[in-house]
């Protein structure tokens, strides 16, 4: 299925123009979508469908997010929308401006990562073909002073304190932090790690007259060029 926003449509009724072209501003991404949609048993008119689905973009302030393949999305600028009512159906056009020319999983990729001693390190596989940011949630089971987490390139460094119990947010494609649920940016400091492609190694550190105990979820969406 292809999804549009919410709105989806069977391979059937789309057909998919995926090019990079170049306008003043460099390279984009450019996807136009065309299609007809007909009219189905105990299903919505092909007109109200594509009604629905022109509200929705027209009134979208953000990135809507395009599925054309499963389980991976991207998210798109719509710049151009068509549509015609015809006697077999409604036939639309819909163009669309990639914000990154990368795709990325739908669902986010995780894993539990419980330290317990200064400097410690582990491996996340990275399946995809492009590098994303990590986020990360820590909670505390001791004095955690100045929590850092780096890819041996990049670290990312919360200048704070944390006790047992608290839970530090650290949101890789917002770039923000959160320290019990309570904004905490102001104490980032450093570059935001990346994960991937391929085997990437994190490694955590905190001061060293602390407890170094902590157990991190570490998340991230693979992407694919």
């Amino acid at each position: 299925m292809i999804q549009i926003a919410e709105h989806l449509f069977s391979p059937a009724e789309v057909g998919v123009i995926d090019r990079v072209e170049r306008d003043a501003s460099g390279p984009v991404r450019r996807v136009t979508c065309c299609g007809l949609t007909r009219p189905a048993w105990l299903a919505a008119s092909p007109v109200s469908r594509l009604d629905a689905l022109a509200a929705t973009l027209l009134a979208a302030p953000d990135p809507v997010p395009l599925s054309l393949r499963p389980g991976r999305r991207l998210w798109v600028r719509p710049r151009r929308v068509v549509r015609e009512s015809r006697l077999e159906g409604a036939a639309f056009r819909l163009e669309f401006d990639a914000v990154d020319p990368r795709e990325e999983d739908i669902t986010p990729s995780g894993m539990d990562w419980p330290v317990s001693a200064w400097g410690e390190t582990t491996v996340v596989d990275v399946p995809g073909t492009a590098s994303a940011p990590f986020s990360f949630r820590l909670t505390a089971r001791g004095a955690v002073g100045a929590p850092s987490l780096g890819d041996g390139v990049r670290t990312i460094h919360w200048m704070g304190a944390m006790e047992a119990g608290d839970v530090l947010e650290l949101d890789g494609n917002a770039r923000t932090a959160r320290l019990n649920g309570a904004p905490a940016d102001t104490l980032l400091a450093g570059d935001w790690p990346l994960a991937g492609p391929g085997h990437t190694s994190l490694r955590f550190e905190d001061d060293l007259d602390g407890d170094h105990l902590a157990d991190i979820h570490v998340t991230w969406r693979n992407r694919w060029w």
